[in-house]
């Protein structure tokens, strides 16, 4: 699905499954597919949502480099979470999504109910 944010940028979304949702934001130069080996399993008992960040994959791709701050990815997030009518959901930020996700939380302190972020040792 896509979803056009209050900037005008459409993402591409897609969700899986059903139970409690799971937003997975992957890192700088991802895309959704990145999840792809995860997303049958999870989707077994969650909801499981991904999408392709601004500028990557599917999604739209603004010219103008102040598009991409991680506060500008933050507030996608929030045009997503919007869009889907989610109040409460589980995330899990993979390398530079896990820096996206800690500064969605802190703009929306208190809305997620769960933050997994992973990262791989070099």
């Amino acid at each position: 699905m896509r979803i056009i944010t209050d900037d005008g940028v459409g993402l591409e979304v897609v969700t899986r499954g059903g139970g409690p949702a799971l937003l997975l934001v992957h890192g700088f130069g991802g895309a959704k597919e990145d999840f792809s080996d995860q997303v049958d399993d999870l989707a077994l008992d969650h909801q499981v949502i991904t999408l392709d960040l601004r500028g990557h994959g599917e999604s739209d791709g603004p010219e103008d480099e102040a598009c991409y701050s991680l506060d500008r990815f933050a507030a996608d997030l929030t045009n997503v979470v919007d869009a889907l009518g989610l109040t409460t959901f589980r995330l899990l930020g993979h390398s530079m999504g896990g820096m996206i996700v800690r500064r969605f939380v802190l703009a929306i302190f208190g809305i997620q109910n769960q933050f997994v972020e992973y990262t791989i040792p070099v």
